[in-house]
């Protein structure tokens, strides 16, 4: 995957972060316009976006065993 593709995906990630984030704090998009300067949301909010990033990526490579040939083939998806 190119550097281009993993950056949209990690702006993905931080939108359905910023998301989340709301929901669970019944934000409104104003009342989120105005604490998404602070410090600590955006540290909340990048942990949150990366964590969802790797998850993503856990399922990039997947192994695939074939227990008829004892063989461990590692499949993009």
């Amino acid at each position: 995957m190119s550097c281009l593709q993993n950056e949209m995906i990690l702006e993905s990630c931080f939108d359905e972060a910023i998301e989340d984030f709301c929901k669970a704090n019944k934000l409104t998009s104003d009342m989120f316009a105005e604490i998404s300067t602070h410090k600590g949301v955006i540290l909340a909010l990048e942990k949150s976006a990366r964590r969802k990033f790797e998850d993503l990526c856990q399922w990039k490579f997947r192994p695939l065993i074939s227990h008829s040939l004892g063989l461990t083939i590692i499949i993009e998806v």
